[in-house]
């Protein structure tokens, strides 16, 4: 029988819609259910501190020594469910698990959200599924990655934003800054992108700049608490971590560590690693990395070429371990969204998700491959945009139509 009311089509759409969800969720109930022994409730760069929240009341000291290496929210949150699970005697594993996959249910809700304010309403679901049916996001479900927990509140931020460019109302605009904040103090990532940001919504809105003062002011105090803190206890000034140079010295130093297997055997990408590791220690500040990246520039220009155009290759499928046989298979299960990253380029100069989101993506986009470049590159930091990209490519498809 032919429907021609759109309510009732819509009706139907929501009910399939929320089946095919719920048997997602049956699905991971019984993978975890089935595997659970093969579950990482503790994630061992934030060990240390999370075992400090949990065990005393000291908090970031660690062994009575002030540590801001890492923001404060992940381990926060796991600190006191460990201290939840000893209080009334509770598996953590099993209190690991349920906040692990409560983030990923939250992160595909959002993708669905973010999906209904841009494509034709047929296309709503196809994100999230391509995110939940995604091997990798099953295996990494099992392992407490701070990226889960990054990422609902960058798609928030995500969400918010794209209201405000399409309402115009300035709330939507404080609620998107204040998530960005927040995912800060997850993880330090996009901390150089809020420059951009700051500038981008500067030039956007620069016929009505009193938009901005609430949104800037919010986002800046989100963060106040977290930097006074560490100023109090540190006489440093940090915004989300401190441990900044240690990510950019172990991007360099890519396969030097002993746990690594072997990038490649090139004569002039090995001589900007290994040539780095020699005076690894003596690199103690930002400057001085950037620095030898200069000197690299003039002693051997093509091996760093070479070197960083491996590492942006691999953000889209390495590991920390350079498993060949894992990463094969990571970049076999992205190949279809990566295609769907060059069609969305391609499909630049179309009109149809508008100026100001296509820059503001694009830029977002091609930020987050180059950050992931410049440290160790691995998948697990670019599944927070990773999994936009489907929802930019399926807002090109009634332009097609139309063409």
């Amino acid at each position: 029988m032919k429907i021609n009311n759109k309510k009732v089509l819509f009706e139907m759409l929501t009910k399939y819609e929320k089946t095919i969800f719920l048997v997602c969720f049956l699905c991971y109930g019984a993978i975890h259910f089935i595997f659970f022994d093969k579950t990482e409730w503790l994630n061992t760069d934030y060990e240390k501190q999370i075992n400090s929240i949990a065990m005393t009341d000291d908090w970031f000291f660690v062994n009575g020594v002030f540590s801001s290496r890492v923001p404060p929210l992940m381990p926060i949150t796991y600190g006191l469910l460990l201290k939840l699970s000893l209080f009334f005697n509770l598996n953590i594993v099993f209190l690991g698990k349920i906040i692990n996959l409560l983030f990923i249910s939250l992160n595909s809700f959002l993708l669905y959200k973010i999906s209904s304010l841009l494509l034709e309403r047929r296309f709503w679901m196809v994100p999230s599924l391509l995110y939940l049916l995604s091997p990798v996001i099953i295996y990494y479900s099992f392992k407490p990655l701070s990226e889960h927990m990054f990422m609902v509140f960058f798609l928030l931020f995500i969400f918010y934003l794209i209201k405000f460019f399409l309402t115009n109302k300035g709330g939507f605009l404080s609620w998107s800054l204040v998530s960005f904040s927040v995912s800060l103090l997850v993880r330090p990532n996009y901390l150089y992108f809020s420059a951009f940001l700051i500038l981008y919504l500067i030039f956007t809105c620069r016929k009505n700049l009193k938009t901005l003062i609430l949104p800037f002011s919010l986002g800046f105090l989100v963060l106040l608490p977290w930097s006074l803190y560490c100023f109090q206890n540190s006489n440093t000034i940090v915004i989300s971590s401190s441990g900044n140079i240690q990510s950019l010295k172990d991007g360099i130093a890519y396969d030097n560590k002993e746990y690594r297997n072997t990038l490649t055997n090139d004569e002039e990408i090995r001589y900007v690693m290994d040539e780095f590791w020699e005076n690894y220690s003596s690199y103690t500040s930002t400057k001085q990395v950037f620095e030898y990246y200069l000197s690299q520039l003039e002693q051997n220009p093509l091996g760093l070429m070479k070197f960083q155009a491996l590492k942006i290759l691999r953000v889209f499928f390495g590991t920390d371990t350079i498993n060949k046989r894992f990463e094969f298979f990571i970049l076999l299960i992205n190949i279809p969204i990566i295609l769907m990253f060059l069609f969305w380029i391609f499909k630049l100069k179309s009109n149809n998700l508008g100026i100001q989101l296509k820059v503001f993506f694009l830029c977002l986009l091609v930020y987050s491959i180059l950050i992931g470049s410049v440290v160790v590159p691995l998948f697990r930091y670019l599944i927070p945009v990773f999994y936009l990209i489907p929802v930019l490519a399926f807002s090109e498809i009634k332009l097609l139509k139309n063409e």
